[in-house]
């Protein structure tokens, strides 16, 4: 094994677990970090560090990561080659990029990370509780992306086998005994339940503490729950299809333009 890289918390890969892989080509910076994040006391949260470019690579490539938090200034390899590269492999081109710097704090250096996909920028030394913040905001979002993801793909596999199932049985049903139809009630009934949990399920959202918008690759809002709604100041109803850049300050547009573009790239916008 390449010795830039460095495993932590060895433990199976869950649907629940997001997985931060942190780079650093510095051991005490990745110290800091690693017990940055500790203090977000998240009982999934799975990290992973890397001391290079090509070990960052080797890591992103066979292992699932979530999130990679990564240093700009590194010998051979620097972070924005390492990011070029990750946006160029179909395996690791929707990882979302956090980057961190002590030198490139200028606006080009900014700008020349968010085009290459970075989802944030940090500079050094880093500001622990705006840091912290955002970092458990995007893992709240990746842990939810996934529950819907895993919810969504069981719901459809259980309808799919039980309208399979339900096929079956009716065409069955003329020359089979009471027993069949028994059975068939039971899987409209399953199949009832299950569409029944999914609707609760959207109801959860609905009502959820955070606000949710699903946008339109135009950026037009095409659903919205109510917290939402309610933080924007406008009728939902009315602020369907209506574009989300209406609310964001001019002086911010070119960065919230760039920012929803990296985002969805990364399939973390929701």
């Amino acid at each position: 094994m390449d010795k830039g890289l460095i495993m932590l918390n060895k433990t199976r890969k869950t649907s629940e677990k997001v997985t931060i892989l942190i780079v650093d080509d510095n051991n005490d910076n990745l110290y800091v970090l690693e017990k940055l994040l500790e203090q977000l006391c998240i009982k999934n949260l799975h990290l992973m560090k890397a001391l290079s470019g090509e070990a960052c690579l080797e890591i992103a490539i066979n292992e699932e990561i979530d999130l990679i938090i990564l240093d700009i200034q590194m010998p051979d390899m620097n972070g924005f080659a390492v990011a070029k590269f990750l946006k160029s492999n179909a395996k690791t081109k929707h990882i979302p990029i956090i980057f961190l710097t002590a030198a490139f704090k200028k606006e080009e250096f900014v700008r020349q990370g968010f085009e290459l996909g970075a989802i944030d920028y940090f500079t050094k030394p880093i500001e622990k509780y705006s840091f912290l913040a955002k970092i458990r905001v995007y893992v709240e979002l990746f842990t939810k992306q996934k529950k819907l993801l895993f919810l969504n793909q069981h719901l459809d596999t259980e309808i799919k086998k039980n309208t399979a199932e339900l096929v079956c049985a009716n065409k069955e049903l003329s020359f089979e005994n009471k027993e069949k139809e028994k059975r068939a009630k039971e899987l409209m009934h399953s199949q009832l339940e299950l569409s029944e949990t999914k609707q609760r399920y959207f109801d959860l959202y609905d009502l959820a503490p955070i606000g949710y918008c699903t946008l339109s690759k135009e950026g037009r809002i095409q659903e919205v729950n109510l917290t939402a709604s309610s933080l924007l100041g406008v009728n939902r109803n009315q602020l369907i299809k209506m574009l989300l850049s209406n609310f964001i300050p001019k002086d911010h547009q070119n960065t919230y333009n760039l920012f929803c573009k990296n985002l969805i790239a990364s399939r973390t916008f929701t």
